[in-house]
């Protein structure tokens, strides 16, 4: 009955359009209280949905539009890593339309599609610096003292994420 019933229910592929199923995705990935991720999911959205017809159908996206896709956030000015996160996010959606049967295996158009990625420079300071910031001698009263603290705390952190540490609650 379960199997009749997810069947009856579910939408056909041809029904669904990519829009649609990347905002489900979206609202499974908030009531999953998987923020971070969701947050890149509409980021992604809204960025590919200004290249690209997300109101088509996922069978009418190709590697064409991969290309296009690429080759306009390139002319914007986007890093190859940059373009790297949005075409993976958009690389998830395809994959996950595929396992919830929205979209067809034999239409993939990722798999010829190679996300590039570019070697990231390191942006570290040396030693001397690193004392200069943890000797420098600030008051309470200094509007940049709560700044200066959180680097303090950042760095003996092992770099937390910014977002994750102002996220935290005392109950942490």
């Amino acid at each position: 009955i379960n199997i009749l019933k997810r069947y009856v229910l579910q939408k056909h592929a041809d029904l669904t359009t990519i829009d649609e199923f990347w905002k489900e995705v979206i609202q499974q990935l908030l009531d999953s209280n998987r923020t971070g991720t969701a947050r890149s999911y509409i980021t992604t959205l809204s960025v590919i949905s200004k290249i690209i017809d997300c109101n088509s159908k996922f069978s009418q996206v190709s590697y064409k539009d991969l290309i296009i896709i690429e080759t306009t956030l390139l002319k914007r000015g986007v890093s190859i890593n940059g373009i790297a996160v949005y075409m993976r996010t958009f690389r998830a959606i395809c994959n996950r339309a595929i396992l919830y049967n929205v979209a067809s295996h034999d239409w993939y158009p990722f798999r010829k599609y190679k996300i590039k990625k570019e070697k990231t420079t390191p942006r570290t300071i040396s030693i001397n610096e690193m004392q200069l910031y943890f000797n420098y001698k600030t008051q309470p009263a200094d509007k940049l003292y709560k700044s200066w603290c959180i680097g303090k705390l950042i760095f003996m952190l092992r770099g937390i994420n910014l977002t994750d540490l102002l996220l935290l609650k005392k109950s942490n």
